[in-house]
């Protein structure tokens, strides 16, 4: 499957706006021609959340147009959007046969509502299915509640834990499991 094959909307909730005007979510692959939006989008994530990734300057601040554009050769950008609002941002990077959830942001005005569990489903569905090795997610520790998010998706511990360079703290690694059910 290619990511033009996988660009239909996943929509979370009722599709029309709410009495209070408000769109409902969806999430999507994006293609490379939107690397504005995923760039802006992460811009956003490390200006908001800047301890939630790590702690060094991400090299996503000094990318070109063609760099962001290379990035959809190694793996996938998803986005959430409420109407013209960039609601989050994901992505599934491709190592070897492995894929990494990584960058994975939901705007504080809709966290708690599903974004992110969304934004990985949506990437997860759109990995190419020539690669048949394993989803991972490296969780920065402590944070309970992104460990809850993965654990509730199918992510189970791997109990491979590295520490972040130069720092005290530590990430863990958490890998699909394959289950579904839960979705």
């Amino acid at each position: 499957m290619s990511v033009a094959d996988c660009w239909e909307s996943v929509r979370m909730g009722n599709p029309e706006p709410d009495d209070d005007g408000h769109h409902p979510v969806r999430a999507r692959l994006l293609a490379p021609d939107e690397w504005r939006l995923a760039r802006d989008a992460r811009q956003a994530a490390l200006r908001d959340s800047p301890g939630a990734f790590l702690p060094w300057r991400p090299p996503e601040s000094s990318w070109t147009e063609d760099r962001w554009r290379e990035s959809w050769r190694t793996g996938l950008w998803a986005v959430a959007e409420a109407g013209t609002r960039t609601a989050g941002l994901a992505r599934l990077s491709m190592d070897g046969v492995d894929a990494y959830v990584e960058s994975v942001w939901t705007d504080p005005g809709f966290r708690r509502q599903g974004v992110a569990s969304t934004l990985v489903r949506r990437l997860i569905e759109g990995k190419r299915p020539a690669r048949r090795g394993a989803v991972y997610v490296w969780v920065i520790m402590p944070n309970a509640a992104a460990f809850s998010l993965y654990e509730s998706l199918g992510f189970v511990p791997t109990k491979v834990t590295q520490p972040l360079d130069g720092q005290d703290r530590v990430e863990e690694q958490l890998r699909f499991s394959g289950d579904r059910s839960r979705w």
